[in-house]
This record gives structure tokens, sequence and C-alpha cells, in this order.
């Protein structure tokens, strides 16, 4: 049976390389091929003045779409789909939908426009939330949010860029001059993504296997991930300091959606010891280019990653203060990440059967069309 003909129109970010920014036109692309629905759009200013934008983030037929997209009065739309930050409350005319994430199960009053409009939207029918796991989800409930309000949609990947290529990875790895065991982390380095403890874990994996090496990727133009990296560098000792110095390579360029992709050929796992996440969309990608997994264990990634493809870190749920808002986080713990990184180097026949199950499960379930779907059903069609 065919769908009613719906207006959507969407505010948020382009051409900005943050997660929000990404998501948002990643949604736009797969929005494209939907039938029955006539998407608009309006950017938002970007959150921070010194944020960088970037042209060619996306190949030259999808950034011409994105750019062709009109705007339209929200009045004559069916919905509204606001993906951005500050978070807005204000002027809602029609069936109002707002992406937030809680990363650390609480929410940050100074991230949104106007909080007391949030608290006043709270369980109105024709105002809802989207958040991308159930993690994120319990902040809301939390502030008396019902679960009819909130909707939990993960997020996607485009599996024609990011997927497996042994050719890429040869290539990659000689341009980089990685050789021997490569692990990866790509982040902004804030404290939440639990970059000190990966540095830490890797001096003492680095000081018994020689050739093991660590590849992180930053995002200089948005946050100061070099600077960040440093503290968590200077807090080790001297000597594990030069361990991991001399076996790290940095890149903190923004890259095109295609490059990045290519990035994750040259790893032979990808480390995550976070602490506290609304989805870790790296996480995800790194599954769908088939590479294993070590990631915290009762977080956001619980709801996408399985244990037959990805090694899990025991951690602890701990109360945490942020921003004087009481929230959780989780301890990841680092004897457990030790052993888990030399299990993975360890266990050949293990990373391959996890790199061909990985990549089936996320083309099975969390494609940028799957997702968008159910979004579009709970926007629109609910």
């Amino acid at each position: 049976m065919n769908k009613p003909v719906r207006k959507l129109l969407v505010e948020g970010w382009l051409s900005i390389c943050h997660s929000y920014s990404i998501v948002n036109q990643w949604q736009l692309l797969s929005l494209r091929k939907k039938k029955n629905l006539e998407t608009y759009f309006r950017e938002s200013p970007a959150y921070d003045t010194k944020w960088a934008t970037l042209q060619g983030l996306f190949n030259a037929d999808d950034s011409a779409y994105l750019a062709s997209l009109q705007d339209s009065d929200p009045a004559d739309c069916d919905a509204v789909y606001r993906i951005d930050c500050p978070y807005n409350f204000k002027n809602i005319h029609a069936k109002t939908a707002v992406f937030i994430t809680s990363e650390y199960k609480t929410l940050l009053q100074h991230q949104y426009n106007t909080f007391a409009d949030f608290q006043a939207c709270i369980n109105q029918p024709h105002v809802k939330i989207v958040t991308p796991t159930t993690w994120s989800a319990d902040g809301f409930y939390r502030q008396g949010c019902d679960a009819d309000q909130v909707i939990v949609v993960p997020h996607g990947v485009d599996t024609t860029v990011f997927r497996k290529s042994d050719e890429k990875r040869l290539e990659l790895r000689k341009k980089l001059h990685l050789s021997g065991f490569v692990f990866m982390n790509i982040g902004a380095m804030t404290e939440n993504k639990g970059i000190g403890l990966l540095l830490k874990a890797f001096s003492v994996v680095a000081s018994k296997r020689p050739y093991v090496r660590l590849l992180l990727k930053g995002t200089d133009g948005l946050y100061p991930s070099t600077e960040l990296l440093q503290k968590c560098l200077s807090e080790l000792s001297v000597t594990d300091q030069h361990i991991v110095i001399s076996k790290c390579s940095y890149i903190g360029d923004s890259m095109s959606m295609a490059d990045m992709a290519d990035m994750y050929q040259a790893a032979d796992a990808y480390v995550s010891p976070y602490m506290a996440e609304g989805f870790n969309m790296p996480v995800l990608e790194a599954l769908a280019c088939g590479v294993p997994v070590i990631c915290t264990k009762g977080g956001a990634t619980d709801d996408f990653v399985l244990d037959n493809f990805a090694l899990k870190i025991n951690s602890q749920l701990t109360p945490v203060r942020v921003n004087d808002c009481a929230g959780e986080m989780l301890v990841p713990n680092l004897d457990h990440l030790i052993h888990l990184m030399f299990k993975i180097m360890d266990d050949t026949e293990w990373r391959n059967t996890a790199s061909a199950l990985s990549v089936a499960h996320v083309n099975r379930n969390y494609t940028w069309d799957i997702v968008t779907d159910k979004l579009i059903d709970k926007l629109l069609y609910d």
C-alpha cells in the first residue's frame, strides 16, 4: 500500500566535520531516494564561529544535491526535524522532532537554546526527541519524558563507501609508512573518549610487542584535538611517553568521507575505551570496513555491537557530575583492555571471522537507507 506524500523540513548543518553535520548529510542523501517524500532544508548557524567549514566531504554529485535543497515554511510541512546545537524548542509550528544525544545520561542546560522551552515541551504529543541509543535515551527518561516522546533510531553507514578493501589497505599502509599490527582510534580526543586510558594500555602492549603501532585521527578543525592528545601524553611516565610517541601516528586534518573510509583499511583493530558516548559512529564505520573492534562494555555501543565480532572491555558504571548535573559514565578496566589488545593480536582466526561477521551485520541492519526508513516512519506516519 502506497504511503501518502509527506513534506519534511530538516534544520541542520552542512559542510562542517562534526558528527551532527555528517549524520545530517548522510540522512539527507538517503531521504533523496524516498518515494512520497518531499525534503526541504534550512541551514543552521554553526555552534561555534571558530568551526571550519569544508567543501569536498562528499562526492560532487552528492554535494551538488545537498547544495540544491530548498527551504520551506514550517507551517507548510508535515514535520520539522532539527539536528543541530544549541538544541532549539522555540517556534514549534508543526510536529517537531529535535535530535539530541545524552552522553552522560544527563541533560546539559548550556547546550539548549533555552532549557525552560525544553521543559515546557516534555510529553507534548507534537514534540519528539530523536536519539540514537538506549543509553542516550535514559537521559530523557530521567527528565520525565515518556517512551512515546523519545524516538530511538540508530545511525547508519553508507556501505558503498565504508567497506572492506584489501587493495586500499596495502596502498594506505604504504602511504602512511605503517607496518606490523596497527591499532586505531578516531575522535575528538576529548576525555570521554578514553584516550588517556588507550595510551596507557598501548604503552604496556608496545613495550612487549615492538612491532605494534597506534594510528590516531583527530578533528583539529573543530576541537583542540592535538592539545588534548598532548595532555594525555603528559600524564604518562617519561619512559611510556617515549614508547607511545615512537610508535604513534597522528592525523588531525579533516578528510572527505571516501578518504575516511580508506583510513580504516590501515588498521588491524579499532579500539574505543570510551567512558560516555551518545552513539560512537567510528565503531560502526570500522565494523562496516571489516575491522575487528575492542570497545567498552555496557554503553551506547551495546545497541549495535555483538560479542561474535567485538571484544568488550569490562567497565564500572560510575556517578559523575558534568556542569553540576548528575549523570553516569563508564570506567573501563585498564588491565582488561590490555588483555584484550594482546588477545586480538594473537588470534588471527578470530579476527578473520569477526571481520566477515561485522560486515554482514552492518549491511543487514545499519545502512543509511534502513535507518532513515525507521526515522521517517516514526516522524511522518506514526
